[in-house]
């Protein structure tokens, strides 16, 4: 079986229909959301409309949390808590109702799904070498999925050491491969899609990955999308314009 892992759309609906067009080239079994439709970008009804139907597994991002109104999130910086006011504004009854049912963590198929981290589902960042360790040593995972910090990364532990890989940005299109050390089986794994709808990883393009469970082959794949389209789109809306002048350096 080959799962697509999207995450983090953040409302970014020409990042969202590329990354789908690819998803469809490529035709993995199951598609995974792993939180955050909503928040930065100006097409919050659109995106959730989209993913709903599409996606087997879908979970709450904190972005998605902070427009319900849910309790015990953290304060956004000013830039993210105005576009989490402006969506509370334009979201649907039928958006809100959806997300509503998402939990920020979930599992499938034995694989452990999570926003964040496996141990703070909703506001963890898995960036570096510590904080993967502190996960494997705390959740009796062998593979986990998250999102959230916007860049894609691949955290193995085998025979007791941990180690990064991550991705570099590619300028020819090529999909990057990730093979799981040792037998298959004998590493746990903490793999992150990276961001479709606002990549932080200096590479503006949308990201997504595929994992094949049986290959234990993780691939990240980027995509070209009409940056400019979203960013009339941000500014339409009036939204903070820093909002749309990152998305060209993906950061």
């Amino acid at each position: 079986m080959i799962l697509g892992i999207i995450s983090d759309p953040h409302a970014n609906l020409f990042a969202l229909q590329a990354v789908l067009a690819d998803v469809d080239r490529v035709a993995p079994d199951e598609l995974l959301c792993l939180g955050d439709f909503v928040g930065y970008g100006p097409n919050p009804n659109e995106v959730v409309e989209l993913l709903k139907e599409r996606c087997r597994v879908s979970l709450a991002g904190n972005h998605d949390l902070t427009v319900l109104g849910a309790r015990g999130i953290p304060r956004m910086n000013r830039i993210a808590g105005a576009a989490a006011k402006w969506t509370s504004q334009v979201i649907t009854r039928e958006s809100r109702s959806f997300l509503e049912t998402l939990a920020p963590s979930a599992s499938f198929r034995d694989i452990e799904l999570a926003h964040a981290s496996p141990r703070s589902p909703v506001i963890e960042y898995v960036l570096d070498l510590e904080t993967a360790e502190a996960n494997f040593q705390e959740k009796a995972f062998r593979i986990a999925l998250v999102g959230h910090t916007h860049v894609p990364a691949a955290f193995w532990q085998v025979d007791g050491r941990v180690g990064l890989s991550k991705f570099p940005s590619s300028t020819d299109g090529r999909a990057i491969p990730f093979r799981v050390p040792g037998e298959p089986g004998a590493a746990r794994v903490l793999l992150n899609p990276g961001s479709v709808g606002q990549p932080r990883d200096r590479d503006p393009r949308a990201s997504w990955a595929t994992l094949d469970l049986q290959t234990q082959e993780f691939v990240v794949r980027r995509v070209e999308y009409a940056i400019e389209k979203t960013q009339r789109a941000i500014q339409q809306a009036g939204l903070p314009e820093e909002l749309a002048e990152r998305l060209e350096s993906g950061w």
